[in-house]
């Protein structure tokens, strides 16, 4: 009997192991949109929303808008949590180039982990160890999902870019 409810019990742990890991996996990048247009000498920016909760933007995040990454060095405060959509930034950091963004751009922000100076390996990929997506290659603009598009396939890398792009391709500067 006591077999029994030992395998019973390891079964059920397992069970729960196996379909907890895949939630554990991603955090989603947050996105807002700017609330002007930017011009590419601009130090201050203003956004939509700053977020709420565990996605609200932080002192010492980082905005990833069009092919620049921005650093944010204060927002209604000069630690800790975003209190006003407007902010203080540093441009072009990360090897990017400041440029002019539309009123409207897709502003996608958080810590320095969630983007990336290189394309994903090619390939497969596997859920459970992708800590953040999409995966943002600042350097080219490069935005990737893992993902099943393809049943039987398993998980592999597509490129989610509005524009189209091929895998490792070269850096584009717009507004420069």
């Amino acid at each position: 009997m006591t077999t029994i409810r030992f395998r019973f019990s390891a079964l059920v742990a397992a069970l729960v192991l196996a379909f907890s890991l895949p939630a554990l996996a991603q955090t989603t990048v947050p996105t807002t949109t700017t609330s002007t247009a930017v011009t590419a000498t601009a130090q201050q920016i203003t956004i939509a929303s700053v977020g709420s909760g565990a996605t609200i933007l932080q002192v010492g995040s980082y905005l990833f808008i069009d092919w620049e990454q921005i650093l944010v060095q204060s927002c209604g405060a000069t630690t800790g949590s975003c209190t006003s959509t407007t902010i203080q930034v540093m441009r072009g950091v990360g090897g990017t180039r400041a440029a002019p963004h539309a009123s409207g751009a897709t502003v996608t922000y958080g810590v320095g982990a969630m983007f990336q100076i290189t394309d994903p390996p090619l390939g497969s990929c596997a859920l459970a160890t992708v800590q953040y997506l999409p995966w943002i290659n600042i350097r080219t603009g490069n935005q990737w999902m893992c993902d099943a598009r393809t049943a039987g396939s398993g998980f592999e890398w597509f490129g989610v870019n509005i524009a189209p792009f091929a895998y490792g391709s070269t850096p584009q500067f717009r507004g420069n």
